[in-house]
């Protein structure tokens, strides 16, 4: 009798021990197949676009509608190099969109980190460099919002909410390159880079802004002397809101 149940525990267990294994197996081949359609399509953005006789730059703007890559890159550059583009694919990758756009140019590009592409001149080496820094107002205070801007390229960042930003210089040499800061109702400020790698800014209402007489509910006051929100409303534009109510119509 107990070699009975004992022959029928070891059945039983055989049987356990085949589903396991018969289990692990289908999970290793899952793990395996879902691990090669990622390799595949990982990086391997498809491109659809067509279009004829366009600028370098407005064939960029194009790839960019029609796929996930952004593009970086200097306008001096492009004008340098502009010659009219042609192109008409269906499903088609990065390099061979890129081997016919650039075909007749003397430019590269480098495929960087989040689908960046990094357009850069024959024979000069690519060398991304960050700059950091901190944007207060004349008061000392930090500014959040504010854009920081290479100037003449494509190339922005934002300051946060400690008026910290960071922003890459695609250029090895900076010694021509300005950063622009500008905010609403501060004037814009332009600083030379100059080899510098941080960069701290301090940016001054603009006297034109400050000098504006805003109306409150209790009265009339200089916007410099304001600590609240303002909101400019265009009465032209209000005049053609169509509304009964008046105060709906000077909404900002």
């Amino acid at each position: 009798m107990k070699k009975n149940a004992h022959r029928i525990n070891q059945v039983r267990l055989n049987q356990f021990l085949k589903v396991l294994l018969m289990f692990k197996f289908i999970c290793i081949l899952v793990l395996v197949s879902s691990l090669q359609a990622f390799s595949k399509g990982y990086g391997q953005t498809r491109i659809n676009v067509n279009f004829q006789n366009v600028s370098l730059k407005k064939a960029l703007k194009e790839i960019e509608k029609k796929s996930d890559y952004r593009f970086l890159y200097n306008d001096d550059m492009l004008l340098k190099n502009d010659m009219p583009a042609s192109l008409n694919t269906k499903d088609a990758s990065l390099e061979e969109v890129m081997k016919i756009v650039l075909g007749n140019t003397n430019l590269n590009y480098t495929l960087s980190d989040n689908n960046l592409v990094i357009l850069t001149e024959k024979g000069k080496a690519m060398a991304p460099g960050s700059i950091n820094g901190k944007v207060t107002d004349d008061a000392g205070l930090p500014m959040p919002g504010v854009t920081v801007k290479v100037k003449g390229t494509n190339v922005s960042a934002q300051t946060d909410l400690q008026g910290r930003y960071s922003i890459n210089i695609p250029d090895a040499n900076t010694d021509g390159v300005i950063l622009v800061f500008s905010f609403i109702g501060y004037a814009s400020q332009e600083v030379p880079v100059s080899g510098n790698s941080l960069i701290n800014v301090q940016l001054k209402a603009a006297s034109n802004s400050l000098n504006e007489v805003i109306v409150v509910g209790y009265g009339t006051q200089k916007k410099e002397n304001l600590t609240g929100s303002v909101a400019v409303v265009n009465m032209k534009d209000a005049g053609k809101r169509v509304t009964p109510d008046v105060a709906r119509a000077l909404q900002g």
